[in-house]
Parts: C-alpha cells; structure tokens; sequence
C-alpha cells in the first residue's frame, strides 16, 4: 500500500469516527466501501466471535467493541455488491441459477 492509500485510509476513518447520525456513519461506511472496492478488494464477513479479544488490539472482548461496526460494515457491503462471498453461498447462488 502506498503512503498516499494509507493517508486516505486514515482520513476515512476519521471522518467515519465524527459520523453524528447514523445516516452519517452509513454514508461515511459506504465511500469506504467503495474506496475498497476501486483497490480491487471486498469486505469479508466478521469472523470473530463474541467472546474472543477484539482485533483492534484493546483488549476488550469482541462483542463489546467493535463487532456491531464490523457486522455494519459488512451488512452495507453486501448491499452493495461489495461483500467477499464465503464458498457455500456461491454453491447456493449457482443453483439457484441452474448454472451448476
């Protein structure tokens, strides 16, 4: 990552931590998501439980910091076409389809 791509990714988040509304914060979420997206990546589906240590690093259990931004993040994510799709939801998607 270039240190241009790090100050972007700095600034997001801190426009995403001053968020005063929902609104806001879903708005902040969604350009992030698409600054993701135009750097080739999408939003993986939290995979930590509840009860782990944050991956943030403040010793906090998962649940209790940031597992309902995490969850958010992804919600939006998907919404957007954005979200990583784990292996058993492209199977179901294909058969859907009938492209099996």
């Amino acid at each position: 990552m270039t240190e241009e791509n790090q100050e972007d990714k700095t600034e997001v988040r801190k426009k995403v931590l001053k968020a005063d509304t929902k609104e806001e914060l879903d708005t902040q979420i969604r350009i992030e998501v698409l600054h993701m997206k135009t750097q080739g990546f999408l939003v993986p589906k939290p995979s930590l439980v509840g009860n782990e240590k944050c991956h943030c690093g403040s010793g906090k259990l998962y649940k209790n910091c940031h597992k309902a931004m995490d969850e958010r993040v992804y919600s939006i994510a998907k919404e957007m076409g954005c979200a990583k799709i784990e292996t058993h939801q492209i199977k179901i998607i294909k058969d859907l389809q009938g492209l099996h």
